[in-house]
C-alpha cells in the first residue's frame, strides 16, 4: 500500500495528469475497505475459485492493512492475541505516517536551505514538497477507514456477569490502558475529523485560514473544532488574531489556499456548493459504517449497514458529485454492490447466529454466494474499463 500510494502521488498527481482525475482509485479503495468491513467468512464453506479468493484477499490485505495470511485468514503467528494484533495494526498505521513525516521533513529542510532549488535540475530531486504533501493527504484519506476500524474494534465491550470485558477477548477488562488511549484518539482525531474537514475546507475556500493551519487541523481536528466554535460563539475583539493566522500577503495566501483546496476537490464538481466539500461526505460515510462495529449483534449491525448504504446510494444519485458521468455511474454501481453484499452477509449471519453448519444443498448455495462476493470487485473494475474504452473509441 505504501509503494502504491508513492506511485500514485508521484505520477497521478503530476501537473500533466491533474486534468484526468476521475476519482477511480479512491472509489475502488473505498469499495474494498467497505467490503472487508461487512464480509463474513464461514470456515466450513470453501469458495468455488480459490485463485479468485486469494486475489481478493491479497487486495484486501493491501488496502485494509489486515494482519492475515492467505491460507487461513488469521495472523500467521498463532502466539499473538487479538489485543496484540490490534496494537500491531494501529502501530503499523502510525508507522506509515512516521516514515512519510520523516521524508516530508527532509524535503522541507532541503527547500529551506536551498530556496532557489525550484530552478534547474534540482527541482526534480529536492523540490518535491508539493508531491510529498499530496502523498500525506492521500495517506490520510485512505488510512482513515482503517484507523476508525481499529478504534471502534477496540471499544466494543460486553457484560459477562458483573464484569465488562472486551468483546473479542474475554480476558481483557474494559477501560484498559489500550481502550483509554483509543477513546482519547477517537475524541481527538477519528470522530471530529469529517466535521473538521468540512469546516476547514469552507474556511480555506473563503480565505479565513491559511493552508498550513488547515493541514494542522486535519491531524488534530478536535482541538481546532473547539477553537473555531469558541471563535464563532464568543464575541471577542480581535478573535481572528487569536484563532486565525495573521494575513500578511493575501495574494500569496489565496494562491496557496486554492492549491490546497484543489488537492481535496479532486474529481468532484465545483459549480455546486454541496459538491465542493464532498471529500468530507465520503469520510463521514466511512465513519458511519465503521461505527456499526460497536453493535455486538451481527444481524442488527448488517441490517444497519444495508440501510446506510441505501441512504448513501440515494444521496449519491440525487447529488451526482463527480464531474464525469462515468465516475457517477461507477460510484452508484459500487454502492449498489455494497448493499447487495451486505444483504448476502445478513443471510450468512442467520446461520452463524444460530450456530448452524451448512450441509448438503446449503453448501452449494453458500459457495455461490462466496463466488458472487469474489466477483464484485472485478465486475466494478471491468465496468470502468469497458466504459472508458467505449468512450475512447467513440471519439474516433
Amino acid at each position: 500500500m505504501f509503494v502504491k500510494i508513492l506511485f500514485h502521488i508521484l505520477k497521478y498527481h503530476s501537473e500533466e495528469c491533474a486534468e484526468i482525475d476521475k476519482g477511480y482509485f479512491g472509489l475502488l479503495v473505498y469499495f474494498v475497505q467497505t467490503q472487508a468491513l461487512i464480509t463474513l467468512t464461514l470456515i466450513s464453506v470453501a469458495n468455488y475459485n480459490r485463485l479468485l479468493q486469494k486475489c481478493n484477499l491479497y487486495i484486501k490485505l493491501l488496502l485494509t492493512f489486515e494482519l492475515s495470511s492467505v491460507s487461513n485468514n488469521v495472523c500467521p503467528n498463532t502466539n499473538l492475541t487479538q489485543t496484540n494484533k490490534t496494537q500491531m495494526k494501529f502501530l503499523f498505521l502510525l508507522g506509515i505516517y512516521f516514515v512519510w513525516g520523516i521524508l516530508f521533513s527532509i524535503v522541507q529542510m532541503a527547500n529551506y536551505f536551498l530556496p532557489n532549488c525550484r530552478a534547474g535540475k534540482l527541482r526534480k530531486t529536492l523540490c518535491l514538497k508539493g508531491h510529498f504533501l499530496n502523498g500525506l493527504i492521500e495517506i490520510l484519506k485512505y488510512t482513515y477507514s482503517s484507523l476508525s476500524d481499529v478504534m471502534f474494534y477496540s471499544l466494543l465491550c460486553v457484560t459477562i456477569g458483573d464484569n465488562m470485558v472486551w468483546y473479542h477477548d474475554a480476558s481483557v477488562q474494559c477501560f484498559s490502558i489500550l481502550q483509554i488511549c483509543m477513546i482519547v484518539f477517537g475524541l481527538v482525531f477519528v470522530i471530529p475529523f469529517p466535521l473538521a474537514l468540512f469546516i476547514g475546507l469552507r474556511k480555506l475556500r473563503m480565505n479565513q485560514i491559511e493552508s498550513s493551519m488547515f493541514l494542522k487541523s486535519l491531524f488534530c481536528p478536535g482541538p481546532f473544532l473547539i477553537c473555531w466554535f469558541v471563535a464563532f460563539v464568543v464575541p471577542v475583539k480581535n478573535a481572528s488574531k487569536v484563532f486565525v493566522t495573521n494575513i500578511r500577503d493575501k495574494e500569496r495566501m489565496s494562491k496557496e489556499n486554492n492549491e490546497m483546496f484543489e488537492r481535496f476537490r479532486g474529481a468532484y464538481r465545483i459549480s455546486d456548493g454541496a459538491t465542493q466539500y464532498w471529500e468530507s461526505v465520503i469520510i463521514g460515510r466511512r465513519l458511519a459504517l465503521c461505527s456499526t462495529i460497536l453493535i455486538p449483534n451481527m444481524m442488527i449491525r448488517l441490517l444497519t449497514c444495508i440501510l446506510l448504504n441505501i441512504i448513501f446510494l440515494i444521496h449519491h444519485i440525487w447529488i451526482k458529485p463527480f464531474v464525469y458521468k462515468v465516475s457517477n455511474y461507477a460510484e452508484a454501481l459500487s454502492l449498489f454492490q455494497l448493499s447487495f453484499l451486505t444483504a448476502i452477509n445478513l443471510f450468512k449471519s442467520t446461520y452463524m447466529q444460530e450456530g448452524i453448519i451448512p450441509e448438503g444443498a446449503s453448501v452449494t448455495i453458500f459457495q455461490l454466494l462466496n463466488l458472487t462476493e469474489s466477483i464484485m470487485l472485478p465486475v466494478l473494475v471491468l465496468f470502468i474499463f469497458s466504459v472508458e474504452i467505449y468512450l475512447k473509441f467513440r471519439k474516433f
